[in-house]
């Protein structure tokens, strides 16, 4: 459930006026003509910005247990915002991928950080899984597949998205 309007994070509501102002700057480029695919990068930028920033605020809130998990937690873009081709209101699909432990306390740490996002203004497809989850289900769909070769990490241990493309392709190579 969304959380009372009084009980929205001061980091959600920066956010917030960065979101607005990151679609200001998108539209100025797109009304003066600027190259799309350059414009949809830099918006892409800005928006990785936004993500990180909120996700560093929600980790100076968190008990020590939650700062542990959340430690183990990468921020993986993928579809769009994955390929770095984010147009004025695209939403953002981010997985946050863990390694399994604490899954109860990721859970917690992934709701209230999803709850910052949408206080931020940003429409948010999202999935928390591990890494062998991604997998069993990009196995069963091609869709699911496409968009997670082409994730990034946004935050966290780089190395997780990685070691999912490097399962992802060795499962593409035994089909």
């Amino acid at each position: 459930p969304a959380l009372p309007p009084s009980a929205v994070r001061p980091a959600a509501v920066a956010a917030a006026a960065a979101v607005v102002e990151v679609r200001r700057e998108i539209a100025q480029r797109h009304a003066a003509g600027g190259d799309p695919v350059e414009t949809s990068r830099i918006a892409t930028a800005l928006f990785d910005a936004v993500v990180r920033d909120l996700w560093q605020a929600l980790g100076d809130t968190l008990t020590p247990a939650e700062r542990q998990a959340a430690a183990g937690i990468t921020l993986v873009a993928h579809g769009g915002f994955g390929r770095q081709e984010m147009a004025p209101h695209s939403d953002i699909d981010l997985m946050l991928l863990h390694d399994g432990r604490a899954a109860e306390t990721v859970a917690t740490v992934a709701a209230r950080f999803v709850q910052d996002l949408f206080d931020a203004g940003l429409q948010v497809g999202q999935s928390v899984r591990t890494a062998a989850e991604a997998v069993r289900l990009a196995r069963d769909d091609a869709t699911i597949l496409t968009t997670l070769l082409e994730a990034r990490a946004v935050a966290g241990p780089a190395a997780e998205v990685e070691r999912l493309s490097s399962r992802l392709r060795r499962m593409i190579g035994r089909s």
